[in-house]
């Protein structure tokens, strides 16, 4: 999650209005993508690494990139571990 990665500033919750039920539908379709289980280690490094900056002050404003960078690191990581080595426990 990119609540445990390091900074004081916080990233916005998301980027669709979650006051409304299209919004919060397009959250969990963002959050469930399939493709984030095929984002490589360095992939997840650079995207951990871009919420970091966000989160420290060193980027201004959410861009498209950082959008991506935040569904990768909210996708695969949960506190700890990647949620991709969860998952092959729970099938396992």
């Amino acid at each position: 999650m990119s609540a445990s990665l390091p900074g004081k500033r916080d990233l916005p919750a998301s980027q669709y209005d979650l006051n409304t039920y299209w919004g919060r539908v397009r959250q969990s379709a963002e959050i469930a993508d399939p493709r984030t289980l095929f984002v490589s280690s360095a992939g997840l490094e650079s995207a951990k690494s871009l919420v970091s900056s966000y989160k420290q002050g060193h980027a201004q404003s959410m861009t498209p990139e950082l959008w991506r960078a935040k569904k990768t690191v909210d996708s695969t990581l949960h506190p700890g571990q990647l949620a991709y080595d969860m998952y092959l426990l729970a099938i396992g």
